[in-house]
């Protein structure tokens, strides 16, 4: 199932001022345009900061270096966290909004199952953002975010199997500890329910095997704690026996497989046929 989703959507050309590094530039895809941008302050209705704040000589309260911090847009089920890259981010000079969050969580207050299918996923990652921000998906005017150039920037895919037993399931999370193949080797950084494979800043690709019993508690107590809607026992029971396998897959490591990332082919490629969902995952995981 899709356990998260990272979205990256640059903002329409109307909304940017700036400078082109080149004309050609403007024809380019925004993931490609070189140039110094910055998203105009009427087009950026999101919550700022600043990295410095001081007085000035006349003793006026000054900020300096804003920027646009995370922010999280809560259901009574899930969270959506949001952040606008509103000068780009150093290696892409185009502005853009970046969204993520469990998709299953966000709609149902838990993600012990899901779906395959990231149509669902989308339509309702964009359904909270627009309804928080009307303006940017173009509720009353232009839009502000090119949806037209979205593109995924991360996926994590998540499939589970049963272990009676807790001691049999830490056994095996103990055993993965010490296990490595090829390139692929435990980090180091494991805990006694989890386990994780591949660089912590890989651009490609990272895997993490854990105990979802435990996890679900945890996010049990923090719903408790932020007054959500929380999971039937029923679930929470289903979630002790699995342990969970998971791997995250980057843009880049899409790319290099010739699969799509831009968010209308995602979803099209993956929607026609949810089974290659299940080839991405065995060839993400087969090592």
């Amino acid at each position: 199932m899709i356990d998260k989703l990272v979205i990256q959507i640059p903002f329409a050309r109307f909304a940017v001022s700036g400078v082109y590094a080149d004309e050609s530039d403007k024809e380019c895809s925004p993931w490609t345009r070189q140039g110094t941008f910055q998203v105009i302050p009427a087009y950026l209705p999101f919550k700022r900061g600043a990295k410095e704040v001081y007085y000035d000589e006349k003793g006026k309260l000054k900020a300096d270096d804003l920027y646009c911090p995370w922010e999280s847009l809560g259901t009574d089920h899930g969270g959506l966290a949001i952040k606008a890259f509103d000068r780009g981010n150093g290696m892409l000079p185009w502005p853009y909004l970046e969204i993520k969050c469990s998709p299953a969580k966000l709609v149902q207050a838990h993600n012990v199952w899901g779906t395959d299918d990231p149509e669902p996923c989308v339509t309702n990652m964009l359904a909270v953002l627009t309804a928080r921000y009307p303006d940017l998906m173009g509720c009353g005017g232009l839009p502000v975010l090119n949806i037209a150039d979205a593109r995924v920037s991360e996926v994590d895919i998540t499939y589970s199997v049963r272990v009676p037993g807790e001691s049999k399931r830490k056994a095996l999370i103990d055993v993965l500890r010490h296990t490595s193949k090829g390139q692929t080797k435990n980090r180091g950084d494991s805990y006694e329910s989890t386990v994780y494979f591949g660089s912590k800043d890989s651009r490609l690709k990272k895997i993490k095997v854990y105990l979802k019993g435990p996890e679900i508690l945890r996010d049990l107590e923090a719903r408790k704690k932020k007054k959500q809607v929380l999971p039937h026992e029923s679930v929470v029971k289903a979630a002790q026996d699995l342990v969970r396998f998971e791997l995250t897959i980057k843009k880049d490591w899409l790319e290099r497989r010739r699969l799509p990332t831009r968010l209308r082919d995602f979803i099209r490629f993956f929607s026609n046929d949810p089974a290659q969902l299940r080839t991405v995952y065995s060839t993400g995981m087969k090592d």
